[in-house]
């Protein structure tokens, strides 16, 4: 896709009225969007689409809020700064039982 955007949404409705009427909104793969892919950033989970809404989404939209797209996130948000938790064992930066005991 791109370097920011893992997916874009092809929907050009328009918002709702509301208090975040025009606000444009990104959110990252670990948030549900239907029909969307929510892979949490993980290969594990690549073939992954959302089967509803999160609670945050609807409400978004309820608001008035645009939601244009997932963002990338590191894998199941355990990473830092442009890493992920898989990567940082492949390295061997991670500790893999602290790594292990955080992913269950």
């Amino acid at each position: 896709m791109d370097s920011v955007f893992v997916y874009k949404n092809p929907e050009t409705t328009a918002p709702g009225t509301g208090p975040l009427q025009g606000l444009k909104i990104t959110v990252q793969p670990n948030i549900s969007v239907k029909g969307w892919p929510a892979d949490a950033g993980s290969k594990a989970a690549a073939d992954f689409k959302a089967l509803e809404d999160a609670t945050v989404i609807e409400r978004l939209r309820q608001a008035g809020a645009s939601i244009c797209g997932s963002i990338r996130m590191s894998e199941f948000g355990f990473g830092l700064y442009n890493s992920s938790a898989g990567n940082a064992l492949k390295q061997k930066s991670a500790d893999a039982e602290l790594v292990m005991d955080m992913t269950g």
